[in-house]
Order: C-alpha cells, then sequence, then structure tokens
C-alpha cells in the first residue's frame, strides 16, 4: 500500500498493489511488483502480508525507486 498524500481531502497518491512472493531455500521472501511504472510508482510503501484469515502483518516500509 503506497503510503499517503492528502491535498484539498483528496487522497489521490493511495494505492494497493498485489504482489508475487516466493520464499527461497534460504528462507528468504522474494517480491516481485508489475513492472508497469504507472501501477508501482516510484515513492514509499508498506508492505504488508495477509493470513489465510485475511489479517494483515505489522507492516514494513520500502521504497519503490524508479
Amino acid at each position: 500500500m503506497r503510503l499517503s498524500s492528502v491535498t484539498h481531502s483528496l487522497n489521490g497518491e493511495q494505492r494497493r498493489i498485489p504482489v508475487v512472493f516466493t520464499v527461497d531455500t534460504g528462507g528468504e521472501f522474494l517480491v516481485k511488483v508489475p513492472l508497469d511504472p504507472g501501477v508501482a510508482v516510484p515513492g514509499y510503501y508498506m508492505l504488508f502480508a495477509l493470513n489465510v484469515k485475511k489479517v494483515p502483518s505489522i507492516s514494513k516500509t520500502l521504497t519503490q525507486h524508479q
């Protein structure tokens, strides 16, 4: 989820981007974001994982570079 930016009571920056992730043999998560620059625009995002009941984890803040 992109960190929000509010102007004139309108938040045009908030977006939810589903990503695909896998776990490598060393136990590290590998995250693949969409390559379309109009979907995952550069900036700060909060990364959540959802369990099978759709309960989110505590987020980690990431930076998406161009």
